[in-house]
């Protein structure tokens, strides 16, 4: 019979120790879906792994789908470009290279779990289906940044789709699978590529 999970303790509650715990388990979760795959890790080894109980694993996370959900959008480049279009409302030459610079250097960090998934088949379509979803949005958002800063009567919406996610596209195949000389150089490079015509 499988064990009931707990509840946080007060103590674990109270202890200020909420967003250390919360990191400790999301690293715990990298580091066995890096080795294992999302579908053959458990939540006992991660909280295991955290060296948590199982209770505060589920007061941060109710599910192990929420967990790798939080981890794509928190520790992949698919959470992170916010920031960067913030900073560059009027300049999405530099907004790109900047995404493409930490978008780079976040695979680069977490390339383990990205592989796994990649690599993992059919048992990895659950973990596939959150990072397909959290892509969509990403490209939505994307997208919707270029038609704004570049204008809506320049560049189509498909024109933008299709930009978002070969710059996506890319930066995978060029952090995962085929690493470039000169990185930076080939992001810079990328960019005027895809928004030659545009800028």
């Amino acid at each position: 019979m499988p064990e009931e999970p707990r509840s946080a303790s007060v103590d674990e509650r109270k202890s200020g120790d909420h967003d250390s715990g919360r990191q400790r388990l999301l690293e715990a979760a990298e580091q066995l879906f890096a080795s294992k795959g999302f579908a053959a890790t458990t939540t006992r080894e991660i909280s295991d792994q955290a060296g948590l109980s199982r209770g505060l694993l589920y007061y941060h996370f109710p599910s192990k789908d929420a967990l790798f959900q939080a981890f794509v959008k928190e520790r992949t480049p698919l959470g992170s470009i916010d920031q960067f279009l913030d900073m560059y409302p009027d300049d999405p030459r530099t907004a790109l290279v900047e995404i493409g610079k930490m978008g780079s250097a976040i695979i680069t960090e977490r390339g383990g779990v990205i592989r796994a998934i990649l690599r993992g088949g059919p048992n990895e379509s659950e973990a596939m289906t959150i990072i397909q979803e959290r892509a969509r949005e990403t490209f939505a958002t994307l997208s919707d940044y270029l038609q704004r800063t570049i204008g809506e009567d320049r560049i189509s919406r498909r024109e933008a789709e299709t930009i978002a996610q070969a710059f996506a596209s890319a930066l995978l195949i060029s952090n995962v699978l085929l690493p470039p000389e000169h990185p930076e150089t080939f992001i810079e490079d990328l960019v005027d590529v895809l928004l030659c015509g545009y800028i």
